[in-house]
C-alpha cells in the first residue's frame, strides 16, 4: 500500500507534498536462499501471537498497558493479516520484548516470503546483537524485495563494513548516492570503506560532504583529519583534530544533558502515538478511512507533537473536502516544524481550496522564504494567481523563472496557463505545445492546448475562458 499525502491532488495542476507512506511494500520477485535460523523458541513464537493482555508478570505503567492493548486490538481485528503480525512486532518490540518483536517479524516471513519490511526489522535487529553475517542476508533480501527506508542501503553496508566487505559497501553506497546525493550518513560510511581500500582522496571527498551537509558532524571532521594524518599532511591533520575534539566535547556534553533531562515517560508517548500511527493505516489498508482517522487522532492525544499522525489526518479531511479542519491541522503542524516548507505549501493549498485566498498567499510566499529555488511555493503563488486573476504580471516572471530553472512539461503547462489568463494566446499556444513535446502521453496538455487553438481561432479568448482550472 502507498499511502499518498497530498492536498495538491485535489486542486487542478498543482503538486504540494511529497508525503508517501512506503510501509507494506510487497514485491512479486521471489526470495531463493532459506531464512537465517530463527532467534527466538517456540515459546516465544507462540506468546508473540496470543493475547498478552493479563499474562505479563512485569508491572506495565499505563502507557505500556494501553500499548499492550493496541497490539492485542490488531491480532484480533486482523487475525490473518501479515501486515497486522509486522505491526504488532513493531508494538512488542518497543513495549514489551525484543524477543517477541523478532518472533512475530519471522512469522511474517513464514507467511509472506515476499514481504520485504520484516527482513529489514530482522537484519537491523542481527547487526544490534553483532551478527553481521546473518544481518547481511536479511537486509540484502530486504533490499532485493524494494524496501522503501531511506537508511535500508546504509544499514546492509555497515553491515558489510563489519564483515570487512569494503568493496561491496562502496558499490552498495555509490549507488544510494545516485538517488539521494545529499544523504549525509551514506557519504560517511562510503568514505569510511573507501579509507579502509586505501583511496584516500575519494573517501577524503565524501568526508568534506559529510561535513559540508552536517558542519556539526565531529566523525566527519574525524575522518578528514585521518586522511591528512596518513598523507603526511600534518598541519592539515592538527586543524582537523582540533575541530574534531571541539565538536566531540560539545556533542557529548549535549548528550549528558539530555540524558539528564531524559523522560522515559515523553518516549513511550512518541512510541505510542506511532503505534496508533500504524494501526490507522491496518485500517486504510482495509479501507475503512474513518476508524483509521480515530487512530490518528488518539495519536494527536498521546503525543501533542506527533507530525505524522497530523498529516494523514489532514488528507483525511481534504480528501473530504472538509477545509477548516485540514487547515487547523496544518497550522499546527506550521508551528511544530516552523521551517519545513511543505507544510506552508499544504496549508496554501487548502486556504486556497476553502476560497481564503489572503492567507493562501501568505503560505505560499513564507514556503518560498523557507525553500529558496524548490518549486513548490512558485507554483502555488502562480495556481493562486490564475485562480484569482490577480497578481498575473508577477505570476508570469515567476512561471519564466520556473521554466528556466527545470525546463519539464509541467512547468511549460503551468506557464501556458498563466500566460492564458493574462491574455497572451499566442505565447501560451508555443508554452502548451513544448508541454505537450516534452510529455506526449499526456491528455492534458493536448487537451488544453486544443483549447488554445480555439480560443485563437475565435479571435481571443472569452471572458469565461481567461481562467482554465
Amino acid at each position: 500500500m502507498i499511502f499518498l499525502l497530498g492536498l495538491a491532488g485535489i486542486l487542478s495542476g498543482l503538486v504540494v507534498a511529497e508525503y508517501v507512506y512506503l510501509g507494506f511494500i510487497r514485491s512479486q520477485q521471489g526470495v531463493d536462499e532459506a531464512s537465517p535460523q530463527s532467534l527466538v523458541d517456540p515459546e516465544t513464537a507462540r506468546k508473540a501471537l496470543t493475547p498478552l493482555a493479563g499474562q505479563l508478570k512485569t508491572p506495565l505503567n499505563p502507557l505500556q498497558q494501553e500499548a499492550v492493548q493496541l497490539a492485542d486490538f490488531v491480532l484480533k481485528e486482523w487475525p490473518e493479516s501479515v501486515s497486522a503480525v509486522f505491526v504488532r512486532g513493531l508494538i512488542l518490540n518497543k513495549f514489551v520484548s525484543r524477543d517477541l518483536g523478532v518472533a512475530c517479524w519471522e512469522e511474517c516471513i513464514r507467511r509472506a516470503p515476499n514481504f520485504a519490511e520484516p527482513y529489514y526489522w530482522l537484519g537491523v535487529d542481527r547487526l544490534k546483537r553483532g551478527e553481521y553475517g546473518e544481518a547481511v542476508e536479511l537486509l540484502r533480501k530486504s533490499l532485493s524485495l524494494g524496501i522503501a527506508h531511506l537508511d535500508a542501503a546504509v544499514v546492509y553496508a555497515e553491515a558489510l563494513i563489519n564483515l570487512g566487505r569494503h568493496a561491496e559497501a562502496v558499490e552498495i553506497l555509490q549507488q544510494q548516492l545516485l538517488r539521494y546525493p545529499n544523504h549525509p550518513a551514506t557519504h560517511f560510511y562510503l568514505a569510511h570503506a573507501l579509507e579502509k581500500l586505501g583511496r584516500l582522496e575519494e573517501a577524503k571527498t565524501h568526508y568534506q560532504e559529510v561535513t559540508r551537509l552536517q558542519p556539526d558532524n565531529y566523525q566527519g571532521w574525524h575522518g578528514l583529519a585521518m586522511i591528512a594524518q596518513r598523507q603526511g599532511r600534518k598541519a592539515e591533520a592538527a586543524e582537523y583534530f582540533a575541530i574534531c575534539r571541539k565538536l566531540q566535547a560539545a556533542f557529548h556534553a549535549g548528550h549528558q544533558e539530555a540524558r539528564r533531562r531524559y523522560d522515559d515517560h515523553e518516549s513511550l508517548r512518541t512510541s505510542l502515538a506511532t503505534a496508533y500511527t500504524d494501526v490507522g493505516k491496518l485500517f486504510i489498508e482495509d479501507n475503512r478511512p474513518d476508524e483509521a482517522a480515530q487512530m490518528w487522532q488518539r495519536a494527536t492525544e498521546v503525543d501533542p507533537e506527533h507530525v505524522e499522525s497530523r498529516l494523514l489526518l489532514a488528507d483525511y479531511f481534504a480528501i473530504r473536502r472538509e477545509w477548516q479542519k485540514a487547515i487547523g491541522i496544518l497550522e499546527e503542524l506550521c508551528k511544530l516544524e516552523p521551517k519545513n516548507f511543505r507544510h506552508r505549501v499544504n496549508a496554501g493549498a487548502a486556504y486556497m481550496a476553502a476560497g481564503n485566498f489572503p492567507e493562501a498567499k501568505r503560505c505560499f510566499q513564507s514556503a518560498c522564504q523557507l525553500a529558496g529555488d524548490r518549486p513548490e511555493g512558485y507554483v502555488g503563488l502562480i495556481e493562486l494567481a490564475v485562480v484569482t486573476g490577480e497578481d498575473l504580471p508577477e505570476a508570469l516572471a515567476l512561471a519564466n523563472k520556473l521554466v528556466s530553472m527545470d525546463p519539464d512539461s509541467e512547468h511549460y503547462y503551468l506557464l501556458a496557463r498563466v500566460q492564458f489568463a493574462a491574455g497572451q494566446i499566442k505565447e501560451a499556444i508555443a508554452a502548451a505545445e513544448r508541454a505537450a513535446e516534452l510529455d506526449p502521453a499526456s491528455p492534458r496538455y493536448r487537451d488544453f492546448l486544443a483549447r488554445l487553438n480555439q480560443a485563437a481561432e475565435a479571435s481571443g479568448p472569452s471572458a469565461a475562458d481567461k481562467t482554465v482550472p
